[in-house]
């Protein structure tokens, strides 16, 4: 019997990792991306609903810094600011390095799909159209630092955590850290 109850518990912690593994956020979850590195979160520059206004850090202390999480075909997402409801997208569709990460109206473009990598911490979001990850210039931690994408050269500042606030249909609000995923499977 000992055996067994070892056996099962084995193979229930197995099942567990796996889950945390593939685990991600669901569609309509309200978040804030923040940055592990800096401790800061993503927000437009303005509140403004206007194109292309940069995305940037800041201490998360308003509602430009929540954004629902929308899931995509092929394990994409894209994250529309609750505020202003433009999406977290790459200024100018660029592929290349040091694009800025600016806010878009128009989201079913490549340039505004975001995958999602585990890591040990949380999450690196790879952009579809580039093969980027959402990064921040310099890896600063001052508040206004801009977003850009960059590749990943094992750098701190490409790892993110989603802070739970509620979801599209709820005005719950409260703070968890959604790194270890698994959680909302148990």
């Amino acid at each position: 019997m000992k055996q067994i109850k070892t056996t099962f518990s084995l193979i229930l912690f197995c099942l567990t990792i796996a889950v945390a593994a593939y685990a991600q956020l669901k569609d309509g979850d309200i978040v804030k991306i923040k940055n592990v590195n800096s401790g800061k979160y993503a927000r437009p520059l303005t509140g403004s609903a206007d194109n292309n206004v940069q995305i940037v850090l800041s201490a998360g202390n308003d509602e430009t810094s929540k954004w629902k999480a929308i899931v995509q075909p092929g394990g994409y997402y894209m994250f529309q600011n609750v505020q202003n409801k433009l999406y977290l997208s790459v200024m100018n569709a660029s592929r290349e390095q040091y694009g800025f990460i600016s806010q878009l109206g128009s989201w079913r473009q490549s340039h505004g799909l975001w995958k999602l990598e585990k890591t040990t911490t949380g999450f690196k979001l790879k952009n579809k159209n580039s093969n980027l990850f959402l990064a921040i210039e310099g890896a600063s931690r001052e508040n206004n630092a801009k977003l850009v994408q960059w590749g990943d050269q094992g750098q701190a500042d490409i790892q993110w955590q989603f802070e739970a606030i509620g979801s599209g249909s709820s005005a719950a609000s409260g703070k968890k850290v959604l790194f270890d995923v698994v959680l909302n499977y148990l």
